[in-house]
């Protein structure tokens, strides 16, 4: 009978033992899944405020630069080097203008293009002008000589528009009058590509009148 019970102590520290255990590694795991947890939420707010950073940064060159004007004495050129006055390029019509230098984002840059080979075809080839700033015009055109007799496109001097955003990196646009009256500056951001698209719609809806 002694030993029964001895074997029975046993066997129940042994299961109690078991038992303990099982329920400890539990709570490791389910603790390891809240650290994994709040180590996720960090990481989200962390991007979420990377992109909210990026979006008070567009929106405060976008009021910066909202207005401004354009100077005629501006040199432009062609791919031969050949030399314009702004005034020579815009009608009378308003005109949307995309501006990016050698530096920007080249994939960036490529995705806007085609999005503006589309916009051509609603507003016309005369209502879109792209003023790009290389070193050497050349250069521009062999980049991009696949998109180059679906829109104007002309090499402009890097920091020559006088406004805050003009010597960084960034790509944008703004709207030209004949009077050389820059006005509903925008600039597209990859990673909000719903604002880019409701300026488009905005720009179509402007420049359609």
């Amino acid at each position: 009978m002694k030993i029964f019970k001895t074997k029975l102590f046993v066997l129940c520290s042994f299961l109690f033992i078991v038992i303990l255990n099982i329920l400890c590694l539990i709570k490791c795991f389910n603790y390891q899944i809240e650290i994994r947890d709040q180590e996720s939420k960090i990481q989200n707010h962390q991007i979420d405020s990377v992109l909210f950073d990026k979006l008070f940064s567009t929106l405060e060159y976008s009021i910066k630069c909202s207005n401004f004007k354009l100077c005629d004495t501006l040199s432009i050129e062609n791919e031969e080097s050949e030399t314009y006055k702004m005034s020579q390029l815009i009608g009378e019509n308003e005109v949307l203008v995309y501006r990016f230098n050698y530096q920007s984002c080249v994939s960036c840059v490529d995705s806007e293009l085609e999005r503006i080979d589309s916009l051509c075809a609603v507003l016309g080839k005369d209502r879109v002008l792209v003023l790009a700033s290389y070193p050497v015009a050349r250069d521009l055109y062999y980049q991009f000589k696949y998109h180059k007799p679906t829109f104007q496109m002309y090499n402009l001097k890097k920091g020559l528009i006088e406004n805050s955003i003009d010597m960084t990196n960034m790509p944008y646009f703004f709207v030209v009058n004949n009077k050389l009256e820059a006005t509903h500056f925008f600039i597209p951001n990859k990673d909000f590509p719903e604002l880019t698209k409701l300026y488009y719609e905005k720009i179509i809806s402007e420049l359609s009148n």
